[in-house]
């Protein structure tokens, strides 16, 4: 996920308590470089991280499959912070409730979810199509 939040010129990654230690030598290695690249800023919880998502005048686009729109139908183009939840249990209800909309990825068949980040990688694509599509 944070290979690919740098490719597609995201700002930087919020580290809530509990996420997995981003200086792992497992997370070095899959994130090719990124997270030594990327600014990581941790926080203690969500309501932490909102604060600082308004303060910066970003909305946060959270990702569930309660109470959420698919992303396609959700306006990303520009200031957005996407919280993606863990593999488990997905994000948590505080976010849910601090979210300024919740995106989901409508699924076929007897799919329940994707892979954390293969959704986090379609939303964050969704989210900078326009822009990157400017830049050619």
């Amino acid at each position: 996920m944070i290979r690919t939040a740098e490719a597609a010129g995201y700002a930087g990654i919020i580290a809530i308590k509990g996420t997995v230690d981003v200086t792992s030598p497992k997370v070095i290695r899959s994130a090719a470089g990124s997270a030594l690249r990327m600014p990581i800023i941790y926080m203690d919880g969500a309501e932490d991280a909102a604060q600082l998502c308004e303060k910066v005048g970003k909305r946060l686009i959270g990702t569930s499959v309660k109470n959420a729109k698919p992303f396609y139908d959700i306006d990303m183009k520009c200031d957005i912070a996407l919280v993606i939840g863990n593999e488990g249990n997905g994000m948590s209800e505080e976010f849910e409730n601090l979210a300024y909309e919740n995106v989901m990825i409508p699924m076929g068949g007897n799919i329940e979810s994707l892979n954390a980040a293969v959704a986090a990688g379609i939303i964050m694509y969704e989210s900078v199509k326009e822009r990157l599509n400017e830049e050619g």
